[in-house]
């Protein structure tokens, strides 16, 4: 089983949810809002994390942040957003991909896909 961390400060767990249904390999783990400590804990604790996906903004920690709390762990960070002004800062940023809100299916298949979960 592989396990997708979701990072957000709102309800992309549910858009993912209903994206992963024909991926049963796949699951999800959520954290809302959270903070530095609390990812990298959830990172240790979890060896089967092949995917990371966080919005960049959000409340507590910006997905940049996140970014830079994450990136030696050698995981892909995808990143969500509405804001289309962040696309191309979070692509020079190092993020692996970018998806824009609302997500379409095909994009996240594409990105399922480049991950060879297989």
């Amino acid at each position: 089983m592989a396990n997708f961390l979701v990072v957000d400060d709102d309800d992309s767990r549910l858009i993912l949810s209903i994206m992963l249904e024909e991926y049963q390999k796949i699951q999800l783990i959520e954290l809302r809002d959270a903070d530095a400590q609390l990812i990298r804990e959830t990172i240790d604790n979890n060896d089967d994390i092949v995917a990371i996906f966080t919005e960049l903004r959000m409340s507590k920690m910006s997905g940049f942040e996140l970014f830079d709390q994450v990136k030696d762990y050698g995981i892909p960070v995808f990143a969500f957003t509405i804001h289309i002004d962040l696309i191309d800062k979070a692509l020079s940023y190092g993020f692996t991909d970018i998806l824009e809100k609302p997500i379409e299916e095909r994009d996240f298949d594409a990105i399922i896909a480049s991950l060879d979960l297989a």
